[in-house]
């Protein structure tokens, strides 16, 4: 072959090795698969976190404001005190809306000797003027107070005489069924007192049974003469009577 030609051929034959060798080099490493590699796992693709819910925890309730303590209800003592200290400082009203919460919530304090001499002092003082005040003192006495109320009328009669309070208490007790919700002690201190003095003997008897001190004293006086030098002390004697005076010794014994 002429040289010439041998070169020729030679230079195209290097010419296309040049070319393959250049587009070998520019393939990427990546792009030739390692038949001997494993395959790599795909990594896993979390979802992004969720969002925070906004919190919906219901918030307490705001505490509701406290009220202010109940004050608490007057003791016996303040009750009592109040009544006394309404009626030394002249406030009638006031000292009869005491007297009706004693009678509701203290009765037995109607048995305490400044509360009775208040009780008998109240209706005094309101009787003179009268009205709504004396009209529900009286009512309270005579219907609320129990076996009380007639002893406490009869307090008025014995303790206020001339007074219009003892007139007014005089009256009521001549009502029987009143007097009926007394005690015996009350009932034969009343009959003793009201009854004809030609009868009053004929009570000698119960008054020994039944009465206390309030009876005790009417003896006494009818054991009196009559006559005490000139004067007259009194239309009703009885003295030395002897069913009188056993009824004088045994009241004395047993109220002693």
């Amino acid at each position: 072959m002429p040289r010439p030609l041998t070169l020729t051929l030679a230079g195209g034959v290097l010419l296309s090795a040049t070319v393959f060798l250049a587009a070998a080099l520019r393939t990427p490493v990546d792009d030739v698969a390692d038949p001997d590699a494993q395959p790599t796992p795909a990594a896993s693709v979390e979802p992004p976190p969720a969002a925070a819910a906004p919190a919906t925890a219901s918030a307490a309730p705001p505490s509701p404001v406290e009220a202010a303590p109940t004050p608490s209800a007057p003791s016996v003592y303040e009750q009592r005190s109040r009544f006394l200290l309404d009626l030394r400082t002249g406030h009638l009203t006031d000292a009869t809306a005491g007297l009706e919460n004693l009678v509701a919530g203290d009765a037995p304090s109607l048995e305490d000797p400044d509360v009775r001499g208040g009780i008998l002092d109240l209706a005094l003082r309101l009787a003179v003027v009268g009205g709504r005040d004396a009209d529900h003192v009286f009512d309270l006495v005579a219907n609320r107070t129990g076996t009380r109320g007639p002893d406490l009328l009869f307090a008025m009669v014995t303790t206020k005489g001339g007074s219009r309070a003892a007139k007014r208490a005089e009256d009521m007790l001549r009502d029987e069924p009143l007097r009926d919700r007394g005690t015996p002690a009350l009932r034969i201190a009343y009959d003793l007192r009201a009854t004809r003095c030609g009868d009053k003997p004929s009570l000698f008897d119960r008054a020994a049974a039944e009465g206390d001190g309030r009876t005790l004293g009417q003896l006494t006086m009818l054991n009196q003469d009559c006559r005490r030098g000139w004067r007259r002390t009194t239309d009703c004697c009885f003295p030395r009577d002897p069913a009188l005076v056993a009824a004088i010794e045994a009241l004395r014994t047993r109220v002693r």
